[in-house]
């Protein structure tokens, strides 16, 4: 398992959790190359955004950015049978009722794409790595370890 976002190790485990329950792996394998350049879009979008608009916001470029195009990830890639039962294992997790379980698996979707690209062990370019390492700090950024997140996410089984 690649080195989990600094301030959110049990998070991490979720995410792999769900893209389990997902079966997603394969799908993620096959297009990566194409994810990791909308990741990389996304990125570019969020360093225009703290240049113009404030570097407060570019966080939040780069996830609003994200969200949709994983979203798309998680239900072209999962059969339906297997996202179905993954909606339903968000919900026997914790008590979400609340939360919407597609909402949760996309962001657990992101996150774990994001801990994929920054995998310390992948073989890759000192450019990418540091593009990865970015990416890596904006997200650490957005979900830090005391905004109570950790507690309205599933806990894993």
């Amino acid at each position: 398992m690649p080195e989990p976002i600094e301030t959110n190790i049990a998070m991490f485990a979720l995410a792999d959790s769900a893209v389990k329950e997902l079966n997603l792996e394969s799908f993620i394998d096959k297009h990566w190359s194409s994810i990791e350049v909308r990741l990389f879009d996304a990125d570019t979008h969020a360093a225009e955004a703290e240049t113009t608009i404030d570097h407060s916001s570019a966080g939040m470029v780069f996830f609003a950015e994200c969200v949709p195009y994983v979203a798309a990830v998680l239900h072209a890639g999962s059969a339906l049978e297997n996202f179905v039962k993954a909606k339903e294992w968000v919900t026997r997790q914790a008590s979400l009722h609340f939360a919407d379980p597609v909402s949760v698996l996309a962001i657990l979707t992101f996150i774990y794409l994001i801990q994929r690209g920054a995998d310390p062990d992948k073989t890759m370019d000192q450019d990418t790595r540091s593009r990865w390492e970015g990416i890596r700090r904006r997200v650490n950024a957005l979900f830090p370890a005391d905004t109570g997140l950790m507690r309205k996410l599933p806990r894993s089984a």
